[in-house]
């Protein structure tokens, strides 16, 4: 049985002080207020959060909690489940995908910043979405993603050289430098090509 435990590693401490950094660095004087048991998003708008994870049929008239197990801080919070039903090293997979996520984000948007690349967005604190989904899809899923979901191809195989490649343009990228950096596609990986105006794909 996997419990968080696993995870209180230097590696673990490295992540969330640089996630917490890069945030820190992206805010213009806004004051988001995070109440133990609810996220204020506005004056009128609160979202509870839960640690339970169950399907229930969407209500218009009341706002659907938020899931979460760690707090703002990173701890995990008081009720939540400690122990998960995934085997150790699956997890560990999983959380070394995140992590190698995050730090070519670092990397690659501090690129964009210095002029030597184009265009860049980082998939910030969306890491578990992309890696965790792509997770419990097969290869023959055909994956029709957007910005800010280079994690699905990352789990699926796609190396740091083939998002450095594509992202700069050089002989190395697949697309032979016709598309902007970012819009990765992979056939051999079932990935369709990210295209830049959003929901193309929606039939």
């Amino acid at each position: 049985m996997f419990t968080l435990k696993h995870f209180k590693t230097p590696a673990t401490r490295w992540c969330r002080l640089n996630s917490f950094k890069r945030y820190k660095s992206t805010q213009q004087n806004v004051n988001i207020n995070i109440w133990p048991s609810f996220g204020e998003y506005s004056e009128d708008v609160k979202v509870p959060f839960t640690n339970e994870m169950h399907l229930e049929i969407p209500d218009p008239d009341k706002h659907r909690p938020a899931y979460r197990i760690l707090d703002e801080n990173g701890n995990l919070c008081p009720d939540a489940k400690e122990e998960v039903d995934i085997k150790v090293n699956d997890a560990q997979s999983l959380y070394k995908k995140m992590v190698t996520l995050q730090i070519m984000d670092q990397v690659l948007y501090e690129a964009q910043r210095q002029g030597r690349i184009s265009f860049y967005m980082t998939t910030s604190g969306e890491e578990g979405v992309n890696i965790g989904s792509a997770s419990a899809l097969e290869l023959k899923d055909t994956i029709f993603a957007q910005y800010r979901e280079a994690g699905v191809l990352l789990w699926r195989g796609f190396t740091l050289q083939n998002f450095i490649d594509q992202c700069f343009s050089n002989c190395g990228d697949p697309g032979k430098g016709r598309q902007m950096p970012i819009h990765y596609g992979s056939k051999e990986l079932n990935f369709q090509t990210i295209s830049s105006p959003l929901t193309t794909q929606v039939t």
